[in-house]
């Protein structure tokens, strides 16, 4: 059975924000959208689920991953309490493609200036650069613009939400430190 995942968007703005590419990519994902009146609909593939992740209250918005069958966060979708009191649906206020490779500049460790994470595995592989004190947000935009190029030499397509997510990927260990772009 498919999950049906319902929302009130009486402006559109679900339809309006999908650039070409998002709804190409969708399609490959095998997710089927409709829109009826002032609903939007999003019909997730077999074997793929969604989770609410987050949600503080009933007015904050709500964070809902959708997961593939293999457990692998591949939509972001950000809901809202409708502001139609008779809708049983929220409002769908925000919608992203997971992409497999994300930078992280910000970041909870002082030490780290960047990483790319691999949602995959859910850890920093890849390549980490880390310093010994408090950076400056100029270092900070260095670093994240070699992290880019980084990826862009190995992963051509990692812009692309559907790129790279069932190839295996050669394991680094996450706790060395490597401070070599190379």
């Amino acid at each position: 059975m498919r999950e049906v995942l319902t929302y009130q968007d009486e402006e559109r703005k679900f339809w309006i924000s999908l650039i070409k590419d998002e709804f190409k990519w969708l399609i490959d994902l095998g997710v089927d959208t409709s829109a009826s009146g002032e609903m939007t609909t999003l019909t997730l593939p077999s074997g793929w689920r969604s989770e609410t992740i987050s949600t503080n209250g009933s007015s904050p918005p709500t964070v809902r991953y959708c997961f593939n069958q293999l457990g692998q966060p591949r939509i972001l979708l950000t809901e809202a309490k409708s502001a139609i009191r008779q809708s049983r649906y929220p409002k769908l206020i925000g919608f992203e493609l997971l992409r497999r490779f994300v930078i992280e500049s910000e970041n909870d460790d002082p030490q780290v200036r960047g990483l790319i994470l691999d949602r995959v595995t859910g850890q920093p592989v890849l390549l980490m650069r880390k310093t010994t004190g408090a950076i400056s947000a100029e270092e900070r935009e260095e670093t994240r613009a070699d992290l880019t190029q980084w990826l862009q030499e190995r992963y051509p397509d990692y812009l692309d939400p559907t790129a790279y997510w069932n190839e295996d990927m050669p394991y680094v260990n996450p706790t060395v430190r490597n401070d070599q772009l190379n």
